[in-house]
């Protein structure tokens, strides 16, 4: 797949949120082989949220921290 840009993460993100997504079960599995387009299209959007979901939480933990050291800074300056 490739390198994930923020662009598609933040795609990915706006068709979760706002769009239907296939549903695949037995019976459409059993009739025919059209399911095969629509598991390869829910695959791939879950390669790029899961990318999109390690990514963000490092942006957190990285402003955790950081707001951390800036507190103990403010406090220990202002004491």
């Amino acid at each position: 797949m490739g390198s994930i840009s923020c662009k598609d993460r933040t795609k990915a993100l706006y068709k979760i949120l706002f769009h239907e997504l296939p549903v695949i079960t037995l019976e459409i599995i059993k009739k025919n082989d059209e399911w095969k387009n629509d598991f390869k299209k829910l695959r791939e959007l879950s390669i790029v949220l899961g990318n999109a979901t390690w990514r963000w939480t490092k942006i957190q933990i990285i402003s955790f921290l950081i707001s951390g050291f800036a507190y103990t800074l403010f406090h220990f300056l202002h004491v």
